[in-house]
């Protein structure tokens, strides 16, 4: 699985823009433990299948748990749909990798060069996936303060820090960047099909935003196309949240790693409640929403 991981970063960094890999490996049949490992991975990579050379690669052939986490692993892959559709038009544009080495994004950070089982899915998520049979994983975290978007917990540093983790089968550390925009499906979204309508039920989440942000909500009937665009301008501790184009309202507002913060909407908006981590959930009701945070 590591030396997958590795060659296509080397595929990313000479010019393919999508590279992907066999779940389990292509040869023989996978053990169950590396199969959910690899199950995580797949679906945290710019397209993902189940595939070998002689076995059948479905996850109840494996054992009971690999179709609780690949279940799993795929809503979590199909909730993030507009962003890395966003990165794939990206990849196909300007030659971008959508899965990328850490130096791609951190070329002065001399430490980035050598994480090399690990990397950047597009420019705002950092995945470390596990590769030890008893979930310990090493994975080196750029200067700042990154959150993890399964656990709801902040890994930071002043100049970058390498953590050791241990996780179970239905986690892996997926962090999200500082100053980040990534618009998913909304909260009430069953996530059972990719090709849903990312303009409609979608969320905007929001990390540690510091300075004016913006991104496009991708047409997921005309490839290449967008219908909306995202942007988010910062002032102190105020962010003015729009969006214009074609969406459907209203649509949801999460604020990352906000439990312990005091939220007030200035117009167009509504605070309904908190995820699983206590990150406040705010309803929009128009395309231009203000936030002070506290």
């Amino acid at each position: 699985m590591s030396e997958s991981l590795r060659g296509g970063l080397s595929l990313g960094l000479s010019g393919f823009g999508f590279w992907s890999h066999d779940i389990g490996g292509f040869e023989g049949s996978p053990d169950p433990s590396i199969y959910k490992r690899w199950c995580a991975f797949g679906l945290l990579s710019s397209h993902s299948r189940l595939h070998g050379s002689d076995s059948y690669r479905v996850p109840w052939n494996f054992d009971d748990e690999s179709s609780i986490v690949l279940a799993k692993f795929t809503k979590l892959k199909i909730s993030l749909m507009p962003y890395i559709f966003n990165i794939a038009i990206n990849a196909h544009k300007n030659a971008v990798p959508v899965m990328r080495a850490m130096l791609l994004e951190y070329p002065n950070d001399s430490t980035a060069f050598t994480a090399d089982t690990q990397y950047m899915l597009g420019d705002s998520l950092l995945v470390a996936p596990v590769f030890s049979a008893e979930g310990y994983v090493d994975y080196y975290v750029p200067g700042g303060s990154w959150y993890g978007l399964l656990d709801g917990k902040v890994r930071a540093s002043t100049d970058g820090k390498w953590f050791k983790e241990k996780h179970n089968y239905m986690s892996l550390p997926l962090l999200v960047r500082p100053n980040s925009i990534i618009i998913t499906s909304g909260p009430e979204h069953l996530n059972e099909k990719p090709d849903y309508a990312w303009n409609e039920n979608f969320m905007i989440n929001l990390y540690a935003v510091n300075e004016n942000i913006s991104t496009k909500i991708p047409d997921h009937r005309k490839p290449g196309e967008y219908n909306a665009t995202v942007i988010v301008e910062a002032k102190g501790n105020k962010l003015n949240v729009s969006v214009e184009g074609d969406f459907k309202k209203p649509y949801t507002i999460r604020i990352l790693d906000s439990k312990d913060q005091v939220i007030r909407s200035e117009k167009g908006a509504t605070i309904i409640g908190a995820d699983e981590h206590g990150n406040k959930l705010i309803s929009a009701e128009n395309g231009n929403v203000g936030l002070e945070i506290n």
